[in-house]
Parts: C-alpha cells; structure tokens; sequence
C-alpha cells in the first residue's frame, strides 16, 4: 500500500521537475533573445553617432573651424563625444548635448555655404521711399482734416474721447 502512494507522489515530483527545468530554458532562450536584441540596437546608435559625428566634423570644414569631434570612451554604459578644440581645449560632452551642438553646427554651415542673396538698399532709394511714405501721410492727414471740419459745421458730435 505504501509503494502505490509513493509512486504518484514520484511522479507529481517529477513533473514538477521537468515542467520547472523546461520553463527556466524558456526564460534562458527570452533572457538571450533579449540580450541579443539590446545589442542590436547598441551597435545601431553606435553607428549612427558616428554617422552624426562624420557629417559634424564635415561641416566644421566647411565653415572654417578647427574643431573636430570623435566617439570617447563610454562612462557606465554613458556614450560620450570627445571634442578636439586646438584653441580652446579638448573636452568631453554628452551625445544628448552634442545632438544640440551638431543642429547649431548644421545651420551655421548652411548659412555659411549659402549667404543669405539680399543686397543692401541703396540709402538713397531708402530716403526716397522714406520721403514718398512721408508725403502719403501728410496728404491723408490733410483730408482727415478737411472731414474733421466738415464734420464739425454739420454738428455732428466730435468731442474727443479720453
């Protein structure tokens, strides 16, 4: 009697054996998968910071700076950008910051390549439109006047508000 209530309790254990063995090389192959997917995606905003930092340092170039940029080592998992600055010193930023920093760089370059195409006026075009402008305005206050006057003979009622 005792060997049959043992025999099932071997089994339940046994089972419950497996059923544990087999869910932890689930979580294993999930904890791999997930190790694996965080490595692609560090390998890609490794690769896209250096995208950045080529196109940044070639818009340095193209204004004239003796600035570059290049990847520094990582702080705790910290990505950080070195800059190289002969004039003002090398430093270390963030990727955060350099983010920033490169949109500043990008329009800098772009208005540096491409001059905004407005030519000065000519002062003495100015002072004639000044003058027109100015002639405009003492014609209107002229009629303005003229109606204002009008007004006042027809007793229409002009007290001015305060």
């Amino acid at each position: 009697v005792q060997d049959n209530d043992d025999t099932p309790k071997r089994s339940a254990a046994s089972i419950s054996i497996a059923y544990l063995r087999a869910a932890a090389e689930k979580k294993k192959a999930r904890d791999r998968e997930f190790a694996r997917e965080l490595f692609r995606e560090e390998n890609e905003f490794k690769k896209k910071i250096s995208v950045k930092i080529d196109q940044a340092n070639k818009m340095m170039a193209a204004i004239g700076s003796t600035k570059s940029f290049g990847p520094a080592p990582d702080r705790d998992g910290i990505h950080m950008i070195k800059v190289m600055d002969p004039v003002g010193g090398d430093r270390v930023i963030s990727v955060e910051i350099f983010h920033i920093l490169s949109l500043f760089i990008a329009c800098t370059a772009f208005i540096h390549v491409h001059p905004p195409k407005i030519k000065p006026a000519d002062r003495s075009q100015v002072q004639e439109e000044l003058r027109s402008v100015l002639e405009g305005t003492i014609e209107l206050t002229k009629v303005l006047q003229e109606q204002l006057h009008e007004l006042k003979l027809k007793g229409w009622n002009v007290t001015p508000r305060s």
